[in-house]
């Protein structure tokens, strides 16, 4: 029987015991669900190693991903010193141009950034005004967390204390 299957036919059989009158009906529904019971231990463990296989490849395959991003930043930073290596060395030896059939090499000009030395003398227009609201949730949380402890409702307007579920499988 599938698990999804068993779910439906528990609740079934809890509901004939709760109202089952016959001494022998409560005692073979009673085998019945400490059958299914077992059944669906057993698959529910089933699934918990399903779940611990899926995390310790999750986890492999992050160290690999966390290997090669290493790789790739040290490459590029490797690229990028010899880019400026090479681009030192261009200016120094008045090279602004090297051209051969695998690559061209040249020293161009950039599209322009722009540099804020004295933020204070730039004229008004170029200022803009940024108003920045955040709602602090750990203190949110704190206020909430206490008014629970003193047994009253953690809502306060626009906010609740709200507690997820989640599966352990250790």
């Amino acid at each position: 029987m599938k698990l999804y299957e068993m779910g439906a036919q528990y609740a079934q059989i809890e509901k004939l015991l709760e109202s089952a009158e016959d001494e022998s009906a409560i005692e073979a529904l009673t085998i019945a669900l400490d059958d299914m019971d077992e059944e669906l231990d057993e698959k529910l463990l089933s699934i918990g190693k399903l779940i611990g296989s899926y995390r310790a490849e999750a986890a492999a395959i992050k160290e690999v991903a966390d290997r090669q991003a290493k790789r790739a930043k040290q490459a590029v930073a490797r690229a990028e010193w010899l880019e400026q290596y090479a681009m030192r060395t261009m200016k120094a030896t008045d090279h602004t141009k090297i051209v051969s059939p695998e690559l061209t090499m040249r020293i161009k000009r950039g599209n322009g950034a722009v540099e804020v030395f004295d933020a204070a003398a730039v004229p008004q227009q170029f200022i803009k005004v940024v108003e920045v609201r955040e709602v602090s949730k750990a203190d949110l949380r704190q206020t909430l967390l206490g008014m629970e402890a003193q047994g009253v409702d953690p809502v306060l307007p626009g906010a609740r204390l709200v507690f997820n579920e989640k599966l352990e499988v250790k």
